[in-house]
């Protein structure tokens, strides 16, 4: 197997104070949202499971109908103090466009408000595949999916905001890996997305593809943060997180799993993003673990690239769902 050119400890990243989620507030009639949240092993589940905890209703977004209603099981099981009806399952594959559209009409004609949003799922180093449409299976997944998703809630993130004192939250899951991409990326067309960065396939190839989809995250989080100015959008580095999906990808790179983070330490980024009161003041930026904001420098602090890439986001959205 090729070794990758990235040294084994040039894939961890300092990390800042620890967020303590004992201070997350009390979150008593919030209607939340996580996708990716139907495993144990992945951050998603403790991302939804600290939430419903401190009071939130809690959809659990998940592909398949049995993995949602398996978590939620899980879930109640291990925290006796949660209520049935504080979880609640939300199908959809966000490599799906169509799918993701038709569920989050569900979810617009069930709730009244929507008031933290954190984008979680997500493929990892994959070969560079297309679906039907001729797009990146990843980057469908990974940024397209999460995009329509945001889109197609907004409406209901905005009657939070009116209904209550506290902005309400979207959270990017992206990646620090953005920071080996070169400085030549564009999202100016599909092509743009399909990128091969090297090669259709190969661990470098595959990891600056997945870099690419969370470039796209923590841009469309800055372009959000500007076009609606009533929530606060925010995309976070969880860390070196040892996953299910993550173990493989770390032994394939070198990378040592005794070094990275627990599901549990890489869950403390994201709900600092989603609910801690000072987060709500960041708006547009890109946090490291714990809670650091990271420079504004670089492909994450290019506005011109971020808007480029939401405009080619929209066409290539309505493109399919108009087929």
């Amino acid at each position: 197997m090729a070794t990758p050119s990235i040294p084994a400890e040039e894939m961890l990243f300092p990390r800042g104070e620890r967020y303590d989620i004992s201070i997350i507030p009390d979150l008593t009639d919030k209607v939340t949202l996580v996708t990716g949240a139907n495993s144990p092993g992945s951050i998603g589940y403790h991302v939804a499971q600290h939430l419903a905890s401190k009071g939130a209703k809690v959809y659990i977004g998940a592909r398949a109908a049995a993995k949602a209603n398996s978590a939620i099981a899980q879930m109640l099981q291990d925290n006796p103090t949660l209520e049935p009806n504080q979880l609640a399952p939300f199908i959809a594959d966000l490599g799906d466009l169509k799918q993701v559209a038709g569920a989050a009409d569900e979810l617009l004609k069930k709730e009244s408000r929507l008031d933290i949003l954190v984008n979680n799922a997500a493929l990892l180093a994959r070969p560079l595949d297309k679906n039907d449409y001729g797009i990146s299976v990843s980057m469908t997944t990974n940024h397209l999916g999460p995009f329509l998703l945001t889109t197609k809630l907004l409406p209901l993130l905005k009657d939070a905001a009116e209904q209550s004192a506290e902005v309400p939250r979207v959270v990017f899951v992206a990646a620090g890996s953005i920071k080996w991409l070169p400085p030549t990326v564009r999202f100016r067309s599909v092509d743009d997305l399909n990128a091969d960065m090297g090669g259709p396939d190969g661990f470098m190839p595959n990891f600056t593809r997945y870099s690419l989809s969370k470039l796209a995250n923590v841009l469309t989080a800055k372009e959000l943060q500007r076009r609606a100015p009533f929530l606060t959008a925010l995309a976070v580095h969880p860390g070196e997180v040892v996953t299910t999906g993550t173990r493989v990808m770390m032994e394939v790179s070198g990378g040592a799993p005794a070094l990275a983070m627990n599901v549990k330490d890489g869950a403390l980024t994201p709900l600092y993003a989603a609910a801690a009161p000072e987060a709500g003041k960041l708006g547009g930026a890109f946090i490291f673990p714990y809670k650091e904001v990271a420079p504004e420098e670089g492909l994450p602090a290019d506005a011109a690239l971020a808007m480029e890439l939401w405009e080619t986001s929209e066409k290539v959205v309505a493109e399919v769902l108009a087929s």
